[in-house]
């Protein structure tokens, strides 16, 4: 079967929330991504046949492919209950039909009261107050820190600029410790105070969380989640990386970010925020700031490297940003939106290129196909 651990949301999809210039509008579009899912349609007829499953509803389920990459949908209330929980889309016949590969279901017509709705992430919303949220990861190899978001309008924020902070632990929606809350980090989810709808993209796992915003052309970026550490064992390994600037109209683009990058303890388990930045190819500073075409001229493929993050004061490499890639090329020619299939040395994935600067001049390109390992 397909893996289903990566999620790519966006706000085109069926059912997806909204990201507005509106106090709570972040948390709003958090929790319907990383914990409850959305989109949720009651199921017509679900058959299994030959290990393939047959869904369709009645008036649109809201599913469509990426590329070659089914969305992971969530089935609740069926029986045999083995059809129960995730799974990876293979086909979207059309808008009331969508197919799925099982294992090891008999053949059957399931029964009962059926629904579907796009999955979630997988994380857990620990706390909760008033515009205020503390996020946790249920992967079980997940780091213990905790993502707390404070959306409520608050100075130094605005009501369209949110502040994230990570914590060590925390007791309450408010209380913690050992957190980067002294080096505040903001995400901007509009560039004005109104109820406009911003186009958003976040793509996840149940460990870490890329969060795109087209606040002023997909300036507002943010990750949030566990590096691929390179030490063993590490209970330090999550990494908070979003715009040190409480202006919302010129924050600064991703790439340029990752240079102040935040984790709550160095590789030691010394107690202590420390910053991390950013490596990658030299000949491409920035996203997508490569003098090459795509494709590559010497042998038509796409180029690209991984993402790893230094620890600043000790200067020693941590791990590398999972799913996240540095393409090689010039922008021009990987627009915003360009799906890249025809990889070597990543057979059998697809990338999704996400601008990353106010003026599409930087492209990211993320792995919706899964695992990040």
């Amino acid at each position: 079967m397909l893996d289903t651990s990566v999620k790519f949301f966006e706000s085109a999809q069926a059912g997806a929330p909204t990201s507005t210039g509106q106090v709570g509008s972040l948390i709003g579009l958090l929790d319907a991504c990383l914990v409850n899912g959305f989109g949720q349609v009651t199921v017509a007829t679900l058959s299994v046949a030959s290990d393939v499953a047959t869904l369709t509803v009645s008036t649109g389920h809201g599913f469509t492919m990426v590329g070659n990459v089914g969305p992971v949908i969530l089935i609740a209330g069926a029986e045999p209950a083995a059809l129960n929980g995730e799974w990876r889309v293979a086909s979207v016949t059309n808008t009331t039909t969508l197919t799925f590969a099982t294992s090891e279901i008999a053949d059957c017509t399931a029964t009962g009261t059926i629904t579907v709705k796009r999955a979630p992430a997988g994380w857990e919303k620990r706390y909760s107050g008033t515009n205020k949220a503390v996020y946790a990861r249920t992967a079980l190899d997940a780091s213990p820190a905790l993502i707390r978001v404070q959306d409520n309008g608050v100075s130094p924020s605005t009501a369209y600029t949110a502040l994230i902070a990570l914590y060590e632990t925390m007791s309450d929606v408010d209380t913690g410790t050992n957190s980067t809350a002294s080096s505040l980090r903001y995400i901007h989810h509009s560039n004005a105070a109104n109820s406009t709808p911003m186009a958003w993209r976040l793509i996840a796992n149940d460990k870490m969380a890329y969060l795109f915003i087209d606040q002023n052309v997909w300036k507002t970026a943010a990750a949030f989640g566990d590096l691929n550490s390179y030490k063993a064992g590490d209970l330090y390994s999550c990494v908070l990386n979003a715009s040190n600037s409480a202006g919302a109209t010129s924050p600064p683009i991703f790439y340029s970010l990752l240079s102040s990058s935040l984790m709550l303890r160095s590789y030691t388990g010394a107690a202590g925020v420390i910053t991390v930045g950013g490596s990658s190819h030299s000949k491409s500073n920035a996203f997508s700031n490569a003098p090459q075409p795509y494709p590559s001229p010497v042998d038509n493929n796409f180029h690209a490297w991984p993402v790893e993050m230094w620890e600043t004061a000790a200067n020693v490499a941590r791990g590398m940003l999972p799913g996240l890639w540095n393409p090689i090329h010039s922008q021009s020619s990987i627009p915003q939106g360009t799906i890249i299939t025809d990889i070597p040395q990543l057979m059998g994935r697809t990338l999704f290129c996400q601008s990353v600067s106010g003026t599409n001049q930087f492209v990211c390109a993320i792995d919706i196909t899964g695992p990040w390992t």
